[in-house]
C-alpha cells in the first residue's frame, strides 16, 4: 500500500471492476481518454483486464482510496514498464466527480513518482494527454512533468482528430547515484 496524508493507493482488485466501469462511462472521463475501447467494456471484461494487469510485471495498477473511506475514487497506473530502460507510462483517472478539483490528481501523481523512482528504480515516466485537457496538463506540470512534444492528430474521437501532448519527468540525479 502506498499512502499520503489523505489517500492510499491499493492494488486494483477484481471486485472493483463495476466502479471502474462507472468511471469509464462518465462523459468527462471518456472525453479526455487517450486510449480505450470504442465500445463500453462489460464488468467481466474489466475484471479480466484487472486480473491480467496484476499478473503482468510491466503494469502496476492502483485504486485511489481516501483514508477515511473504503470506496475507491479513481485509479492510477504505471504501464508499459520497460525494465531495461527503466521507464513507464503513467495514467490517472479521478472517477468520483465530487473529488475532482481538490488536488487529488497532484497528490496521487506525487505518490506514483516517488514509488516509480524510489521503489521501482525507474528513471523516466511519461504521460500522454489530449492537448485540450488543460486540467491534466496543469496537474502533471505542477508535480514536475515537462512538455516534451505533440503527436499531431494522433487520436480519432467523436468524429475528429485530436493532438496528444507528451509530458515526461526523469528521476533526480540524487536518486540515480543512490541506485
Amino acid at each position: 500500500m502506498l499512502k499520503s496524508q489523505r489517500l492510499m493507493l491499493l492494488p486494483m482488485e477484481r471486485h472493483m471492476a463495476s466502479k471502474v466501469r462507472e468511471w469509464l462511462l462518465d462523459e468527462d472521463v471518456a472525453q479526455w481518454a487517450v486510449f480505450g475501447d470504442p465500445r463500453p467494456l462489460t464488468v467481466e471484461e474489466i475484471e479480466e483486464q484487472i486480473v491480467a494487469a496484476r499478473a503482468d510485471p510491466r503494469i502496476r495498477m492502483f485504486a485511489i482510496v481516501p483514508l477515511d473511506s473504503i470506496s475507491p475514487i479513481g485509479e492510477a497506473i504505471l504501464q508499459g514498464i520497460d525494465w531495461k530502460n527503466r521507464s513507464a507510462q503513467y495514467g490517472l483517472i479521478i472517477g468520483d466527480r465530487q473529488m475532482r478539483g481538490r488536488g487529488i490528481g497532484q497528490e496521487v501523481s506525487r505518490i506514483i513518482i516517488e514509488y516509480a523512482f524510489s521503489d521501482l528504480g525507474l528513471h523516466r515516466i511519461e504521460a500522454l494527454v489530449l492537448s485540450g485537457n488543460v486540467a491534466a496538463i496543469h496537474c502533471l506540470e505542477k508535480v514536475g512533468f515537462t512538455r516534451e512534444g505533440v503527436k499531431k492528430e494522433a487520436v480519432w474521437k467523436n468524429g475528429q482528430w485530436y493532438d496528444v501532448m507528451l509530458l515526461g519527468i526523469t528521476a533526480p540525479s540524487s536518486l540515480l547515484t543512490a541506485k
